[in-house]
C-alpha cells in the first residue's frame, strides 16, 4: 500500500547500468569498433547514448575495441601461433627465403615466441638507380607530362644518386631543392650537437638572407665543421632565403607529397595482425 506519493524528484537521472561493460560493447558494437575502423571516442559515446540510453566510461570503449579486434582477428596467442605455418608458406611460394623462428622456455616446458627474423629471397633483379637508368626514366616523364619549358618547374629530391645530374641534364632551367629533412637526417649522424641542429633549421627557414647570414655565423662560432658541411650544399637548393622568386612554392621539406601518396596505406598495412 502507498502511504506517501513525492512526485517531484531532484535526483538526476543515472545513465549506467552494470550490464553495459566491455564485453557487451564488443559483442553489440564490433562492426563500429573494429581495428583500423573510422573511430571516433565522442561520436561513439554519443551513439551509445542515443541507441540504449546508457553512458559508458572511456575505459570501457578502449577495452571494448581491443576485445572487438579479438572478435575479428583473433587473440595475440592465436596470431603468434600461426608463424609457423607463415614461415612454412614464406619459404614455399619464395625459395630461397630465411625464416628463423626464436623462443624461450617457459613453465609447463612450453615455448614462448620471442621473435622472428625474415629474409625474403630477391623477387626480381632490378637496375640500381644510377644516372643512365634516371635519365631514362625522366625522359618518359617528361614527355608524358609535356614538360618540354622547365622554367617554372620546381623539383624536390633527397640527393638520390646521379638524380642531381639527370634533372640537371633533362631540365636545365627548373629550380631543384633538396628536401630539409632528408639533408637534417645525415646532419644528425655526422654532427650531434643539439644546438647546430636548431640553427640549421632556423638557416633553412629564414626568408631574409640577412637572417641566414647570422645563422651561419653563428654555426661557425659554434662547430667550423658543421659550418663546412652546410657550405658545401648550393645555397638556392635548400634555403628559403635563395629560392628563385618566381617560383611559386616555398616549401622546404617534401613529406606532404609522401603523405599523400602512400602514408595511410603504410600506416593500414603496419598495424594489421600477422
Amino acid at each position: 500500500m502507498i502511504k506517501t506519493l513525492n512526485d517531484k524528484h531532484t535526483c538526476p537521472r543515472i545513465n549506467k547500468s552494470r550490464h553495459a561493460n566491455s564485453d557487451w560493447l564488443s559483442r553489440r558494437y564490433t562492426k563500429e569498433l573494429r581495428p583500423r575502423g573510422n573511430f571516433k571516442m565522442i561520436d561513439f559515446l554519443g551513439q551509445v547514448r542515443k541507441g540504449f540510453v546508457v553512458q559508458p566510461s572511456r575505459t570501457q570503449v578502449y577495452r571494448a575495441k581491443l576485445k572487438a579486434g579479438e572478435i575479428i582477428e583473433g587473440s595475440l596467442s592465436i596470431q603468434h601461433s600461426k608463424l609457423w605455418d607463415f614461415a612454412e608458406e614464406s619459404k614455399k611460394t619464395n625459395p630461397g627465403s630465411i625464416v628463423v623462428i626464436d623462443t624461450e622456455l617457459v613453465l609447463d616446458d612450453k615455448n614462448k615466441f620471442k621473435r622472428i627474423y625474415i629474409c625474403f629471397n630477391a623477387c626480381k633483379q632490378v637496375e640500381k638507380e644510377w644516372h643512365e637508368s634516371w635519365n631514362w626514366f625522366l625522359k618518359l616523364l617528361k614527355e608524358d607530362l609535356n614538360l618540354e619549358d622547365s622554367l617554372g618547374i620546381t623539383f624536390m629530391t633527397d640527393r638520390q644518386k646521379g638524380l642531381v645530374e639527370s634533372i640537371g641534364d633533362i631540365w636545365p632551367t627548373c629550380e631543384h631543392r633538396f628536401c630539409v629533412r632528408h639533408m637534417y637526417a645525415n646532419f644528425k649522424k655526422k654532427f650531434k650537437d643539439d644546438i647546430t641542429r636548431g640553427k640549421m633549421w632556423k638557416a633553412a627557414r629564414s626568408t631574409k638572407v640577412e637572417d641566414f647570414q647570422t645563422c651561419m655565423a653563428e654555426i661557425k662560432e659554434l662547430n667550423e665543421k658543421t659550418w663546412e658541411w652546410l657550405n658545401e650544399i648550393s645555397q638556392s637548393q635548400w634555403l628559403k632565403s635563395f629560392f628563385l622568386v618566381h617560383f611559386k612554392c616555398d616549401m622546404t621539406l617534401n613529406n606532404l607529397c609522401e603523405i599523400v601518396i602512400g602514408e595511410s596505406e603504410v600506416l593500414e598495412a603496419r598495424s594489421s595482425l600477422i
